[in-house]
């Protein structure tokens, strides 16, 4: 085998950067990939071999432009058509749905939405009147609400 992806003792590809300290993950896609490889292959679906022979097919342009787990969700987009997860007619629908999305949303990139997501909220609301509780008081509920999901307790002592 001798393509780019197989480039050990290969000469003049530039240094090698090595970031100090470097996280297992640089952001939240590359978690998301990892985690659905983990259950793609605990599915039975696919093995190693497949998920490299699909890196491994990767032009040598796309290969070295885009990142590790970028090389991951190729081949693991590749593989969920062939073994029927879905389409490509489908997964080629859902990127153009997504990214339409993303330039009709543009501004939500561009007005600080990461700050607003990472801001932790302020809960603190001025009110006229006071409290009837305390933190910590103990409560009951008058009203028995059953046992479909709600915010109340369901016994009290």
């Amino acid at each position: 085998m001798n393509n780019i992806h197989d480039c050990g003792g290969m000469q003049n590809l530039g240094p090698i950067e090595i970031e100090a300290d470097e996280p297992h993950f640089h952001s939240q896609w590359e978690k998301d990939i990892f985690a659905t490889t983990l259950v793609f292959f605990m599915s039975g679906k696919i093995v190693l071999d497949d998920f490299r022979y699909e890196i491994e097919k990767m032009s040598v342009t796309e290969y070295l432009q885009s990142s590790y787990y970028e090389h991951w969700l190729f081949s693991i987009e590749q593989l969920m058509c062939k073994t029927g997860v879905f389409t490509e007619q489908e997964l080629q629908q859902r990127l153009t749905e997504l990214s339409a999305w993303r330039i009709q949303h543009e501004y939500l990139f561009t007005a600080g939405l990461p700050d607003l997501i990472t801001t932790p909220p302020n809960y603190h609301r001025d009110v006229e009147i006071a409290p009837e509780y305390q933190p910590g008081d103990t409560t009951c509920n008058k009203f028995k609400l059953g046992w479909s999901h709600i915010r109340a307790a369901l016994a009290c002592g």
